[in-house]
């Protein structure tokens, strides 16, 4: 051990057992204060924590008097398994054989771990050490390798016998390595949808469409766990179906059902956020539907009471009236509330069957039929952007309902 060393471990020896204190500290030259504020014990942390996050720095300057002396404390402090974990945990820092050999000792022996710290670290000399040893887990090592961007280290564990190039690939997508990403793609890889959902879930646009070009299908599970991840801004979704993509305008009450629904997952996360999409007042048809099917799976149907305070409250867009022993739609222009609408224009209605004919309906009651826009709106609905947003719109929540069905 140096003078130098022997007088940081001294002063920090003095400091934890409240010889001297902290404010004595001031006096001291600027380069040893650097070296010693690495180990002071934070005022809001557990000891252990900071006994273990400490251990690590040590090993990582390579002061291994500190190490020593951190190695004890831990093991009166913790239970043997423990500390064991922290232990063979050292052996991500550690960057060379005289570290290792100073670990092993105390009884680290997770070979796999001083592999893979040694991949970390891009320290050869540590991986070849911890192989002779005994590690095996090429595969991890790859794909650390692949994290770290190291090549050689990929061909080296390629090599060795690692193979798993499709979990190479996603996490070359991860890192948004193109020339990696072609690198797997030439060794055999074909997990398209595993690349997407991995764009997806990341944010990455240019590689959702190279996967989706690719051939990957999987569009709902990329597109939930992106939403997971709030990544759905700006999302490149599967080309456009138009003839699938039946464009409506939104009426004032399925809006203020919408304002006025607790959209949550099966997990409790809230989901609200996605109710803007039905932009300015515009949605599809199959949006309606799919986020009626998601309103059912939030709400106990033998718990009606949040039904008749939505629908008491609930403007009506239309009536139905007869005209020539026709039923026809006609837009409301009085104060006739949704819930007096169905009452009226299904004769023997009560509440038990208030679901079953409010979601049969819903569409019906609450948007214009084509026929019916105004020149202007047509117009809107005809346009490509138009279109497209509504597509969007329709993938985003029918991925939600999927998602999480």
């Amino acid at each position: 051990m140096s003078l130098y060393e022997y007088s940081l471990f001294n002063i920090f020896n003095q400091i934890n057992h409240h010889i001297i204190n902290y404010d004595d500290l001031e006096n001291l030259p600027e380069d040893i204060l650097n070296d010693l504020i690495r180990y002071l014990i934070k005022e809001d942390e557990s000891y252990e924590n900071f006994l273990e996050t400490a251990f690590y720095t040590s090993l990582k300057l390579n002061h291994l008097i500190f190490s020593k002396y951190f190695i004890t404390q831990l093991f009166n402090h913790l239970n043997y398994d423990d500390f064991l974990n922290i232990l063979n945990e050292g052996f991500y820092y550690i960057t060379n054989i005289h570290s290792a050999k100073f670990l092993i000792d105390y009884g680290a022996n997770n070979w796999n771990n001083g592999l893979l710290g040694g991949v970390e670290n891009n320290n050869l000399n540590m991986i070849e050490f911890f192989i002779k040893n005994g590690a095996y887990d090429f595969e991890d090592a790859m794909i650390k390798s692949v994290l770290r961007k190291n090549i050689k280290l990929i061909n080296y564990f390629i090599k060795l016998g690692a193979n798993n190039f499709n979990d190479g690939l996603c996490a070359a997508t991860e890192m948004n390595d193109m020339k990696l990403i072609d690198f797997f793609l030439e060794k055999g890889a074909t997990d398209f949808d595993g690349g997407l959902y991995t764009a997806a879930r990341s944010g990455l646009s240019n590689l959702i469409s190279f996967f989706i070009n690719l051939g990957a299908t999987d569009y709902m599970t990329a597109l939930g766990g992106a939403i997971d991840n709030n990544y759905y801004d700006d999302l490149l979704i599967p080309p456009i179906q138009k003839n699938k993509v039946i464009p409506l305008i939104i009426g004032s009450t399925f809006l203020h059902f919408l304002k006025n629904t607790n959209f949550k997952t099966f997990s409790g996360e809230s989901i609200n956020h996605l109710i803007p999409y039905l932009m300015n007042g515009y949605a599809t048809k199959q949006t309606l539907q799919l986020l009626l099917k998601l309103f059912m799976y939030n709400h106990n149907n033998d718990d009606l009471s949040v039904y008749y305070k939505t629908f008491d409250e609930m403007p009506s867009l239309n009536i139905k009236i007869r005209q020539n022993n026709k039923l026809i739609i006609k837009l409301n222009e009085t104060s006739m509330t949704t819930f007096e609408n169905i009452k009226i224009f299904h004769p023997g209605f009560y509440k038990n069957f208030i679901d079953k004919i409010y979601f049969l309906d819903i569409i019906e009651l609450n948007t214009y039929k084509k026929n019916q826009l105004l020149k202007e709106e047509k117009l809107f609905l005809m346009k490509e952007d138009t279109i497209e947003n509504l597509w969007k719109e329709l993938m985003i929540i029918n991925s939600v309902v999927d998602f999480y069905n």
